[in-house]
């Protein structure tokens, strides 16, 4: 049987019946990613600036020191918040 049966209903009863012609004719859609906003990722330079400031003020606090390994987990090793949040 070449049609295909679209179940629905509370008794699972066959109330639709495409056939493959639907299927032909209907365009498949393509899933298109969200395009990465320029604005929101980091120059080379800029992601240098990053990382010296927090390189020079690295050895006088604890705070800019955490700010330091939290940027090279999320920049260098590419590791989500959500993931930095679990170690």
């Amino acid at each position: 049987m070449t049609p295909v049966e679209v179940l629905t209903g509370e008794r699972g009863r066959a109330s639709a019946v495409l056939s493959e012609t639907f299927w032909k004719t209907t365009p498949m859609k393509y899933y298109r990613p969200p395009l990465a906003d320029p604005t929101k990722i980091l120059t080379r330079t800029e992601l240098a600036s990053v990382l010296a400031d927090l390189n020079r003020k690295a050895p006088r606090s604890k705070n800019t020191r955490l700010n330091l390994v939290i940027f090279r987990l999320a920049s260098c090793c590419g590791l989500r918040a959500s993931e930095i949040a679990q170690l």
